[in-house]
């Protein structure tokens, strides 16, 4: 299809299709468009999941809905005031959402009320036509210490009081030190907040944003988010792991056996993550609500509706009756909760899977292409 051709369709769409929106109006580079639900429904059938999944879906809804109607969503929603997708519109998508699944008496049924009366947009992707890169991240569990001893030597932190006013930010190195084993003095001291057995596993919480802490005692903490440095996020390069030999599914291994590796990697890494207490050990995103383990993502909120109702489609993880699992490209309602230091654009989408060994796994399985639709009720 040429350029004109599209451009023609595209006015169709938004100024005689009536409900469908364009989010992209509110940004240079259109984040969203509109698609037709038909279109929208041959691409492959809708989430057969959830009519099995009710539980965990509607605990999700509750957890946008919770979002929505706070002070918070206000200004979170300013951006998108010219795009036609405003927080009353999003809340009322939720709500009868959440009636067509009570009152649907089969995933099929509910997929023909939705497509009376939901209207669908597309993110546009890293390509401008839809291409989505999907990744997975968990919420680990390790054991740590709130007290600096034995094995327990290095720290994760909270945030400092004056942090704003601390501009630019120091360096990584400059803030935790080379090894990771702190500085004797700067902003960071006094602000240790627990303490793990290795610098990887410090590490992993700040790339998750939240951790379960085992302590001694035989009681448990729950960490999350608190801020971060306005560095970018560098990850491994893979000129490194080319050079070592090592595939990325044994990174970590590697990292808890040399790690003078991971001192060196980390050194050019200056994104800075510091976390706080919570009262609860469920894993909060960046909304201040619950994340659902494969019922939450985490995009870039400065382009994509937060707590909105969305339909992934890429390969996810499937657990197999043997115990593992197996990769399965099939759609997914999900819910936009969270955010992160790599989830940057219209083209980038994190998939929570959950806490604990296995949900690393699982986490760690998914990388791939796939697409990202949000569902909104019609006006």
């Amino acid at each position: 299809m040429n350029n004109r051709v599209q451009r023609i369709l595209f006015f169709v769409l938004v100024f005689c299709a009536g409900p469908l929106v364009f989010v992209g109006l509110a940004f240079a580079k259109p984040s969203l468009e509109p698609v037709s639900f038909d279109l929208f429904e041959r691409l492959f059938p809708l989430d057969n999941n959830v009519w099995s999944q009710r539980a965990e879906v509607l605990k999700g809804l509750e957890n946008s809905l919770h979002f929505l109607r706070s002070s918070s969503a206000d200004g979170a929603y300013k951006k998108f005031e010219r795009s036609g997708i405003d927080k009353g519109r999003v809340i009322q998508s939720l709500l009868r959402f959440r009636t067509l699944l009570f009152s649907s008496r089969s995933a099929a049924e509910l997929t023909q009320k939705l497509k009376r009366e939901f209207s669908v947009v597309r993110s546009t992707g890293s390509d401008g036509a839809g291409a989505v890169k999907f990744t997975g991240y968990f919420q680990p569990v390790y054991k740590a210490s709130l007290k600096k001893s034995g094995k327990y030597q290095f720290p994760i932190y909270a945030l400092p009081g004056d942090w704003g006013n601390n501009h630019p930010n120091p360096t990584r190195v400059q803030l935790e030190g080379y090894t990771g084993a702190g500085p004797v003095y700067g902003p960071l001291k006094g602000k240790e907040l627990a303490y793990l057995a290795s610098r990887y596993e410090a590490y992993m919480i700040q790339v998750q944003g939240s951790s379960i802490l085992e302590l001694p005692n035989g009681e448990h903490a729950a960490v999350g988010f608190a801020g971060a440095t306005d560095y970018p996020f560098q990850g491994v390069p893979k000129s490194f792991l080319a050079e070592k030999n090592i595939r990325w599914s044994d990174i970590g291994m590697h990292f808890k056996q040399h790690p003078e590796d991971l001192n060196w990697v980390l050194s050019r890494n200056n994104r800075f993550v510091f976390f706080k207490m919570q009262p609860f050990k469920e894993p909060v995103g960046s909304l201040g609500v619950p994340v659902v383990a494969e019922r939450s993502i985490a995009t870039d909120k400065s382009q994509m509706p937060p707590g909105a109702l969305a339909l992934v489609h890429t390969l996810l993880p499937v657990k197999s009756p043997n115990g593992g699992f197996v990769m399965a490209r099939k759609p997914q309602f999900v819910f936009d909760q969270d955010t992160g230091s790599a989830i940057k654009g219209p083209g980038r989408v994190d998939v929570f899977m959950g806490t604990g060994a296995e949900a690393g796994q699982m986490a760690d399985s998914v990388s791939s292409n796939g697409s990202l639709y949000y569902l909104l009720l019609n006006k």
